[in-house]
């Protein structure tokens, strides 16, 4: 069985490792299992930024264009978890 990690964390990573300069294959590596494949969550959100994770592995991401933060439970599926749209 293949290891999945969801698409918003292996964005996060992968963007803090660029940002870091950690980058490279063989630093990937030492925090990503081998065989990890990514895994789409869910379509349809505005423009996602600033993922971040709790210590039960719970991934938060916002969508700046529908005022709103969502919630991925490993396994299960994404859910809104604060919508401020007013209007």
């Amino acid at each position: 069985m293949k290891a999945k990690l969801p698409m918003t964390l292996l964005t996060a990573l992968t963007i803090l490792g660029a940002v870091c300069g950690i980058a490279r294959a063989a630093d990937l590596d030492s925090i990503i299992a081998p065989g990890t494949q990514a895994e789409e969550l869910g379509s349809g959100y505005g423009f996602c930024e600033g993922p971040a994770s709790d210590p039960q592995g719970n991934v938060y991401f916002s969508d700046g264009k529908k005022d709103s933060i969502h919630l991925y439970r490993p396994g299960k599926e994404v859910v809104v978890f604060v919508n401020d749209k007013f209007g």
